[in-house]
């Protein structure tokens, strides 16, 4: 018999005894070898989805970048052989003295020139902290902060970076949340603080776009609970906000739920957590047409008490982004350009306790969680709707 015989009996032999096993198993248990496995705690839910987030070629070598927003990017470019987006949103604080200032605006140049070098977008959300802590709002609201951002914007003018390489920068994010000196950001003040920190802004890169990014719940007692938060309108923030400053309208909303030892009811549709009339009234307040969405949806929330701990099934997590891409749709069937924006750190081992990412590093083929973001990402750019997302490589 020769060798090409032994093998294809072979093959025949190994085929035939697969059959017979898969018989065998169907009579003794009515279950095929064959037979695909529902995932955990996801009754009849079928995972599909496309196996590219868009039709664009991916950036290389985003891997060999020294920024951990651009490097944790290629994880997504891999999650989504293809492109997944070009724009990125990070965060920066606010000087506290002229030195300071500078030291920060060099950094901060280097970071945006490795952006442009990737040709890549930021949104640059400016959280009202310094070195020192919390900024004095009411130091800032009367000027004390101005001569330091005229330095920190005047360095990086110096630097070479240009009005597009600025991308969009937003200070005060969730001035209407219980963060930031709460007691000394009533309403009245809010325009007051934007006024004065994208004047300054727009003196040195008046083609830069500005921002403001506003929660969709809102808390006016300093003795706040979570879950003693209001939707509602949030035109009292932004109509005294001077014209030609703000460029763009942001509203932040997240889906919440209580400890596994609670029976209080889950906020996961964003048309209570990211209703987009929050949005729309905001924006043709301010008279501005674009709209982004910050907003995110979690795996696993309390995770550092494991009687407490909430596990998300992935149909409701999908659920949860699908209704986050329908309140994106209304707002672009009205005439907005729309982008979401989506926070995707896992945050389980810090204090958050929140597990608002995909997968782990080393599991991106095999987390029954990649699939919903690539579908997630691809229903967005199949429909016109810009993405940008909020993560980093530790």
């Amino acid at each position: 018999m020769s060798k090409k015989e032994i093998i294809t009996y072979s093959l025949i032999f190994i085929v035939a005894s697969i059959i017979t096993l898969n018989v065998f198993s169907a009579a003794l248990t009515n279950k095929h070898l064959t037979t695909i496995p529902k995932l955990p705690n996801s009754k009849n839910f079928v995972l599909s989805f496309n196996s590219r987030c868009s039709n664009n070629s991916a950036i290389r070598d985003l891997d060999k970048s020294g920024d951990p927003a651009i490097k944790k990017l290629a994880e997504y470019q891999k999650a989504c052989n293809s492109l997944a987006t070009r724009n990125l949103t990070i965060y920066t604080d606010m000087p506290s003295d002229e030195p300071m200032a500078r030291k920060s605006a060099i950094r901060m140049a280097e970071r945006l020139r490795e952006f442009d070098r990737y040709q890549l977008e930021p949104i640059v959300i400016v959280e009202p902290v310094s070195n020192w802590g919390l900024v004095d709002i009411r130091g800032f609201k009367e000027g004390k902060y101005n001569p330091w951002l005229e330095a920190y914007f005047e360095q990086l003018k110096n630097e070479g970076i240009t009005d597009k390489q600025m991308g969009t920068w937003t200070p005060f994010p969730e001035a209407n949340l219980p963060y930031w000196n709460h007691t000394n950001i009533p309403p009245a003040d809010y325009a007051v603080l934007i006024n004065q920190y994208l004047s300054i802004y727009k003196k040195h890169f008046p083609q830069a776009q500005g921002s403001i990014l506003l929660s969709s719940a809102t808390y006016e007692n300093i003795n706040f609970n979570w879950d003693e938060k209001a939707y509602k309108s949030l035109r009292l923030y932004v109509r005294d906000i001077n014209k030609g400053l703000v460029d763009s309208f942001g509203l932040q909303g997240f889906p919440w739920a209580p400890p596994a030892t609670s029976e209080r009811p889950k906020i996961i549709n964003a048309s209570q957590f990211l209703n987009h009339s929050l949005a729309s009234e905001a924006a043709e307040t301010l008279g501005v047409t674009k709209i982004w969405l910050n907003t995110g949806s979690f795996s696993e929330k309390y995770t550092l008490d494991q009687e407490s701990m909430v596990v998300v099934e992935p149909k409701q997590r999908r659920d949860t982004l699908n209704s986050i891409v329908a309140e994106a749709l209304i707002l672009k069937s009205r005439g907005f350009e729309v982008t979401v924006s989506l926070f995707a750190e896992n945050k389980s081992r810090e204090a958050e306790a929140t597990n608002w990412g995909y997968w782990e590093a080393e599991t991106i083929g095999n987390s029954e969680n990649t699939p919903l973001l690539i579908e997630f990402i691809n229903q967005l750019n199949r429909k016109g709707i810009r993405f940008s997302i909020y993560d980093r490589a530790n």
